[in-house]
């Protein structure tokens, strides 16, 4: 079937002409960032406002895209949305680096001191031993033997008075014990806004142990923390290393 001729001229011109697309309209009651601009689905430059979390699971959205929501305070192990935490770093040596960014501030009102011999983190959920002469050397199954043993009716520390039990304290995990770094200080590096108690038996820099063992030789090393700048070692679980406990 032949199309006649100023049908044929009409397309020819049509097809000669590049389509121009209107203003972008998102039309949906919902606000999701995406409208029809005529031709296409296309993306609205939306502003986006504040990160809402409807569920709890520390994720939300914005009105253009899902976000992160800031961490609550004082929930259980199991619930708490691991993330990137801090590195403390306050003074900056360079524009673009770590302090610039203002990503890195500790503040005090992280740290709970509970007045019984222990501290609680509300940015990981996570309670530490905070008496200083029970922070003490040991080799890694030895710590890992005191950490079990710990509680209220115990006589390894007489001074913690928070209610526990033999078996509520462990060893932390390395990223446990990193988590309590701040990198602005040093010997020790930990941040200096935890509440400690009593005395150090000594300078309390130094190896910290962690219960990750090295995968490599999981039998004779783990991985520990050093206080003095904050560096993770491979270190022989028969030397001596002071033992941070922590509870969930």
């Amino acid at each position: 079937m032949k199309l006649p001729v100023f049908l044929i001229v009409t397309l020819s011109i049509l097809s000669s002409k590049s389509v121009i697309a209107h203003e972008c309209v998102d039309t949906g009651v919902l606000g999701d960032g995406w409208g029809w601009d005529g031709f296409n689905s296309c993306r609205i430059d939306t502003p986006a406002f504040e990160c809402v979390d409807t569920d709890g699971d520390g994720w939300g959205w914005n009105g253009v895209d899902s976000c992160m929501v800031d961490v609550k305070p004082n929930v259980s192990r199991d619930n708490v949305l691991y993330r990137v935490l801090p590195t403390g770093l306050t003074t900056s040596y360079i524009r673009g680096d770590d302090a610039d960014q203002q990503t890195s501030q500790i503040t005090a009102s992280r740290f709970k001191d509970n007045n019984n011999g222990t501290f609680t983190d509300d940015l990981t959920g996570l309670t530490w031993l905070g008496l200083r002469q029970c922070i003490f050397e040991q080799t890694w199954s030895s710590g890992i033997n005191f950490t079990k043993q710990l509680g209220v009716q115990s006589s390894v520390c007489a001074e913690l008075n928070d209610g526990s039990i033999a078996g509520d304290w462990r060893l932390p995990n390395i990223n446990e014990l990193q988590s309590l770094v701040d990198y602005q200080k040093q010997s020790p590096v930990f941040a200096g806004e935890i509440p400690y108690t009593g005395t150090w038996d000594s300078f309390p820099w130094g190896r910290y142990w962690s219960s990750t063992s090295f995968v490599v030789d999981p039998t004779q090393n783990a991985w520990i923390l050093n206080a003095d700048f904050g560096q993770i070692e491979i270190y022989r679980k028969e030397n001596v290393a002071r033992v941070f406990a922590v509870r969930d």
